[in-house]
């Protein structure tokens, strides 16, 4: 194991729930990022292995969708997963088309809900509450 893969495999085990949903968002923009790099050299491999790796992150935060019960909990659940869906079709798109200008748009709804997990982590808050604080509209 090289040095690096044990440093994130140690990020990993000592992160906080938020950091590690942070730690996917991160991983995924960076690996469009990368694909982009290999849209433009015509690396054809490289990319493909850069598109599914941000899928499988994506798909990740789907499987791990897990939101507290009632209406508010419900609705949240659905906005999110209708905007991973929508990431995931961009991702796809990218890869079909052969063209990285899905990614923006991927990228775009990504670096947003970051946005909302790094305000959460900024300003704690009380677990019973946090369900009805996070609002997300699709």
């Amino acid at each position: 194991m090289s040095y690096s893969d044990h440093y994130l495999e140690s990020r990993v085990f000592s992160a906080s729930p938020v950091e590690l949903v942070r730690m996917i968002y991160r991983g995924a923009l960076d690996a469009n990022a990368r694909a982009r790099q290999h849209f433009a050299n015509g690396d054809i491999a490289a990319r493909t292995r850069c598109l599914n790796q941000s899928a499988a992150l994506v798909a990740e935060l789907v499987t791990s969708l897990e939101c507290p019960p009632g209406p508010a909990g419900q609705q949240l659940e659905q906005n999110l997963r209708r905007l991973y869906d929508y990431v995931l079709h961009q991702i796809g798109q990218a890869a079909i088309d052969q063209n990285a200008a899905p990614l923006d748009l991927a990228d775009q709804v990504l670096r947003e809900l970051l946005s909302g997990w790094q305000a959460i982590e900024a300003a704690p808050l009380d677990q019973d509450y946090a369900p009805t604080a996070i609002s997300v509209s699709a």
